[in-house]
């Protein structure tokens, strides 16, 4: 059985030969070179064929990791390692033998070039998904994923304190980059403060960007996070924080180890 995947994109639905209940999708990162392929509904053994890898290198590391059926309705703490291996790459694919699967499990491969990829982990935060507070969703072209959240002005007082929590999750304690995608079409630097888990306030600055509703803008500040779930907030106003200066709208927060 071949699970065939042209890495040409993410989430796209791939193709089995022959034909069978084994369905899997995958994604490519093409920023820290990471292809993930995630599969099941089969048992047996199968090959599971990932086309397109010739942007890796000539090796790739590849990990294949299971979760038990119960993780459809009950929590597991991780996957189930199963193996890591290095696979040539022969004509930008490579075949991977998975013997034994239950078509209950969910399977997955993990390849990176074996040098390892580009960034070990770095995960992106939409401000649109976040939790808004006196502040609007807005459409833009320009932002990613298509949409921003604008409209954080408000300070002073708790009914019009405007401020953005960010719910993330880090695999490991450490210190992290987090980078802010923003926009200031005002005249000058504006401020916003920035607490997480409840902790103090600092302030972080937004060179100006020429425009508003076009977030392009791009500032760093580190983080020092244990592992495990955080609230990272970005206010304008906010209990403890008496306001910033200017006005800035937030695109997203990708946070990276640094």
């Amino acid at each position: 059985m071949l699970l065939h995947r042209d890495v040409d994109g993410a989430g796209n639905v791939v193709r089995t030969t022959p034909q069978s209940s084994l369905d899997g999708v995958a994604s490519y990162d093409s920023s820290r070179k990471v292809v993930n392929v995630v599969f099941g509904g089969d048992s047996g053994s199968n090959t599971v064929k990932v086309n397109g890898l010739s942007g890796l290198g000539s090796s790739v590391q590849v990990t294949l990791s299971s979760t038990p059926g119960t993780g459809r309705t009950t929590d597991v703490a991780a996957p189930t390692r199963v193996s890591s291996t290095t696979y040539p790459v022969n004509g930008g694919s490579i075949s991977v033998p998975v013997g034994g699967m239950d078509a209950k499990m969910a399977y997955q491969l993990l390849i990176t070039p074996a040098a390892g990829p580009t960034t070990s982990w770095q995960q992106t935060y939409e401000a649109e998904n976040a939790t808004v507070v006196n502040a609007q969703t807005r459409s833009s072209a320009s932002a990613s994923n298509g949409s921003y959240v604008g409209g954080i002005d408000g300070s002073g007082d708790a009914r019009s304190d405007s401020f953005v929590d960010f719910l993330v999750d880090v695999p490991t304690s450490g210190s992290y980059s987090m980078a802010v995608r923003y926009a200031n079409g005002g005249p000058t630097t504006s401020t916003q403060g920035l607490a997480y888990d409840g902790g103090a306030f600092t302030t972080i600055s937004y060179p100006r960007t020429g425009a508003w509703g076009s977030p392009t803008g791009r500032v760093s500040v580190p983080l020092q996070l244990a592992a495990g779930r955080h609230v990272v907030r970005l206010a304008k106003g906010a209990p403890g924080f008496g306001g910033g200066v200017g006005y800035a709208e937030l695109d997203s927060i990708t946070l990276t180890p640094r």
